[in-house]
């Protein structure tokens, strides 16, 4: 029985996996603390905003973002390195509605 859900569980995401593939794309890396000091100087002004952890891969994900221009930075952050992901000026939040609790 275990064997026949797993595979029920399975086979939906390896269908979904047909479609996607691996980008190559370069990645800036260097040590944290650096970075840190570079979104933190006056001229960038960024603070962290949000934090993401990956238990598996003792990893987090960072969004840094000035709150006054909306600038923003993502990195990943493994052990004492910091890899650039991605970077900007535009950003929106989104929000799920509430539903109301009807009974």
């Amino acid at each position: 029985m275990k064997k026949f859900i797993l595979a029920c569980l399975l086979v939906p995401v390896m269908a979904v996996a047909q479609d996607f593939g691996y980008v190559q794309t370069p990645v800036l890396c260097g040590p944290f603390s650096r970075f840190l000091e570079v979104v933190g100087d006056k001229d960038i002004a960024e603070q962290p905003w949000w934090r993401g952890q990956n238990l598996e891969a003792n990893s987090s994900y960072l969004i840094f973002k000035n709150p006054k221009t909306d600038a923003w930075t993502l990195v990943i952050v493994h052990k004492s390195t910091a890899c650039l992901l991605g970077m900007g000026t535009i950003s929106e939040t989104y929000t799920t509605p509430k539903t109301e609790n009807v009974h």
